[in-house]
């Protein structure tokens, strides 16, 4: 059992102290988490601005998750087979220069490379895909890009417990002056993923995204 006792310049008061100390030192936290952004435990409050906004969405989150709980996957799949997923389409085609959803059909092994497989753990099927320890990428012919044109980039990705240094995307061109152009989207061990930009003419620009 500690005793406690306060002095007149504490910033808390030592119960206080103590309390907080038992709490964020009894977590699944490692010693060392690689200085990963918002490790647990984490408490996401709102902006006072947003706290109306916040509750609404809160409620809604736990009225649609109870929904969910209470219909069986065979139904939830049965819904996704019979729907019309063409009306699903969130990005306009219009001077698309690729596209791969990474869905194939049920008993296909896809054409993958080795330590590369389709992703089933979705109610709709195949939802992707999954990248085994040493597997090689997937790599897709396409057009070089014209520098002086605006370019936009979607994807989905379902990031693994601890992120590694690795190359995520990539379309990116070296001409014979042996200047590279393009773009590509890496990750690191910090839990952030960086988007790089390289015109082949010194322009640079790289933003990076945490979570």
């Amino acid at each position: 059992m500690r005793g406690f006792h306060d002095h007149k310049y504490d910033p808390l008061k030592q119960r206080d102290f103590y309390r907080l100390a038992a709490f964020f030192n009894n977590t699944t936290q490692p010693p060392n988490d690689g200085n990963q952004k918002d490790a647990p435990p984490v408490a996401v409050l709102p902006s006072a601005e947003h706290e109306a906004e916040w509750t609404t969405l809160q409620g809604l989150r736990r009225t649609l998750l109870a929904e969910k709980g209470r219909r069986p996957d065979v139904e939830v799949r049965a819904w996704w087979e019979s729907s019309d997923r063409r009306s699903l389409e969130v990005v306009s085609s219009a001077g698309q220069m690729f596209s791969d959803s990474l869905r194939r059909p049920a008993g296909s092994k896809g054409g993958w490379p080795e330590g590369v497989r389709s992703a089933r753990a979705h109610p709709g099927g195949d939802r992707g895909v999954r990248f085994g320890d040493g597997a090689g990428g997937l790599t897709r012919q396409l057009p070089g890009l014209d520098t002086d044109q605006a370019i936009s980039i979607s994807f989905w990705l379902r990031t693994p417990e601890k992120l590694v240094s690795t190359t995520v995307l990539e379309h990116r061109h070296t001409g014979k002056d042996k200047k590279t152009s393009g773009w590509r989207i890496t990750s690191n061990p910090r839990g952030t993923l960086s988007f790089e930009l390289s015109d082949a003419r010194g322009a640079f620009g790289q933003r990076a995204a945490s979570w």
